[in-house]
């Protein structure tokens, strides 16, 4: 009997955008009739690895964005407010 060739996985898109026209092609390609049953199964599941890698660069960017934004916030609070804060430079100056 004939060992079936197993054929290496494709390797993950390079970008987020990569990854979402391949998956666009993909669709494409399922809704008008696959080839064969084994080219649909092999479809699916490329685009399986495909939704699973677009959810992880997705939700490493949603860390990276809270890393940003309590990183900033902490800035603010740490910085003295320049309206409630007495300068030396401007003890002359009175409002009202």
């Amino acid at each position: 009997m004939a060992a079936k060739k197993k054929k290496a996985p494709p390797a993950a898109p390079p970008s987020f955008e990569d990854a979402v026209d391949e998956l666009e092609e993909l669709t494409e390609r399922l809704a008008h009739e696959p080839e064969s049953l084994g080219q649909l199964i092999d479809d699916f599941e490329r685009g399986q690895e495909l939704i699973h890698f677009c959810h992880s660069t997705l939700k490493t960017a949603r860390n990276r964005i809270s890393v940003i934004q309590a990183s900033l916030q902490n800035e603010q609070e740490e910085a003295p407010d320049p309206i409630t804060t007495p300068s030396a430079d401007n003890d002359d100056v009175r409002l009202f």
